[in-house]
């Protein structure tokens, strides 16, 4: 499963297939297309891992999930990171693309990571 296909199901979509294959959310509303077609359509295709406009509505699931989120630039990478401390989770994401970066980040931060004394364990 490619990085985009998991971020949809971070944003609690699923797929459909009818009238082409596509991202919906439980009610069945439309929100991205899964492949480029040839056919014209209103949907754009869901890439957040290199569309930082997608990238900051993952930015915005994260949020409403009770995450803080974190950009930073260094002279050849971006580091993306979300934290809860609530639920005590946190995910680090480093790429070239800032994109990629937030990413990799909501990912990590998904998973079972555990902050103890300012260290993270898996």
């Amino acid at each position: 499963m490619n990085i985009d296909r998991k971020l949809a199901k971070l944003m609690r979509w699923h797929l459909e297939t009818f009238p082409e294959e596509h991202w919906a959310d439980n009610t069945g509303v439309p929100f991205y297309l899964v492949y480029d077609t040839t056919k014209e359509s209103s949907l754009s295709v869901w890439h957040p891992s290199t569309d930082i406009g997608q990238a900051f509505e993952v930015v915005e699931k994260m949020d409403e999930d009770g995450f803080e989120f974190t950009l930073m630039k260094s002279k050849t990478n971006y580091r993306a990171m979300f934290v809860n401390q609530g639920a005590r989770k946190s995910g680090v994401g480093i790429d070239k693309n800032p994109a990629t970066a937030i990413c990799l980040a909501s990912l990590a931060a998904k998973k079972d990571v555990e902050i103890n004394n300012g260290n993270l364990h898996t």
